[in-house]
């Protein structure tokens, strides 16, 4: 019982230290936001900040599951659904959850802090290196052998694609919000991963 009491305070106080810094990021930018601002509105030391969230980027890209879901849809989907197909579905589904958390229309100011900052373009690119890498490894494993090269193509494919996709979102968000964008996004997501099938040329053989 008090373990669970403490897991529950633990997880309580990283939700009020990422949300505070979400706001702050949004509103100020994020070189122009310190940890110490942040622990100051949740009401904790620098060093608890820094506790759950060891680098500063980490507070504004809180979301590693989100890296984590295309590489598992692509195993999950194996052998019935295509590697394209699997993503998709993983996008959609993923684009109803931010709805239903509200996250949906804050993308384009999120995408915007991100260009606004050299730091988080840099941590961006090791995080959609690494999502390419763990797409490179899902195909590897649920495919038969190809050229050298085919695996590392096609999870650069799907990467793009889904980079395309929140692109289009974010853009599709500064005119529309609620349940008029989530139609839209679920249905530019679509055409752009039925494009990405109609140029697929998956390593299977």
């Amino acid at each position: 019982m008090v373990d669970g009491l403490r897991q529950r305070k633990k997880r309580a106080t990283r939700r009020a230290i990422s949300d505070a810094a979400t706001k702050l990021f949004m509103t100020k930018g994020f070189d122009c936001t310190s940890v110490a601002e942040i622990a100051e509105i949740v009401g904790v030391s620098p060093q608890t900040v820094l506790n759950y969230f060891p680098a500063k980027t980490d507070l504004f890209f809180d979301e590693n599951d989100w890296y984590a879901g295309p590489p598992q849809a692509v195993r999950d989907g194996c052998p019935r659904t295509s590697p394209p197909t699997a993503v998709r579905d993983w996008y959609l589904a993923d684009l109803q959850r931010r709805y239903g958390e509200g996250h949906l229309d804050g993308l384009a100011v999120y995408v915007q802090t991100i260009a606004d900052s050299e730091t988080l373009r840099r941590r961006r690119l090791d995080d959609l290196a690494g999502l390419t890498a763990a797409l490179r490894a899902a195909l590897d494993d649920t495919s038969a052998d190809g050229s050298a090269w085919a695996g590392q193509l096609s999870a650069a494919i799907l990467t793009s694609a889904i980079m395309v996709a929140e692109s289009e979102t974010a853009r599709l968000s500064r005119a529309l919000a609620g349940a008029d964008l989530l139609a839209a996004a679920q249905a530019a997501a679509t055409s752009i991963f039925e494009r990405t099938a109609h140029v697929w040329s998956p390593h299977t053989g």
